[in-house]
């Protein structure tokens, strides 16, 4: 399953890959799909 929320004003979501243990664990390098560029860019305006 996987689970999904936005955390304040961000065009981001953060997302979790649970099984049937919990939460299935990687290492950050791995989850990290942005890059810094991407990071640094303007915030979407409601």
């Amino acid at each position: 399953m996987i689970v999904a929320g936005k955390k304040g004003n961000t065009d981001f979501v953060e997302m979790y890959l649970l099984g049937d243990k919990g939460p299935v664990q990687r290492l950050k390098a791995e989850a990290d799909q942005l890059s810094e560029e991407e990071k640094a860019k303007p915030k979407r305006k409601k």
